[in-house]
């Protein structure tokens, strides 16, 4: 098996979709936990 990624980008990666999951299931609910993981996100 050849790797394709190093930890820390697959750390990165996994850590942005958890983010825009986040972003993506309070868009309705929860404006400021929305606002916060998209300002995740976008830094």
């Amino acid at each position: 098996m050849i790797p394709v990624w190093d930890p820390m980008g697959r750390l990165f990666h996994w850590a942005l979709v958890v983010t825009f999951a986040i972003a993506w299931l309070t868009a309705d609910e929860l404006p400021r936990t929305h606002g916060l993981a998209g300002y995740v996100v976008d830094r």
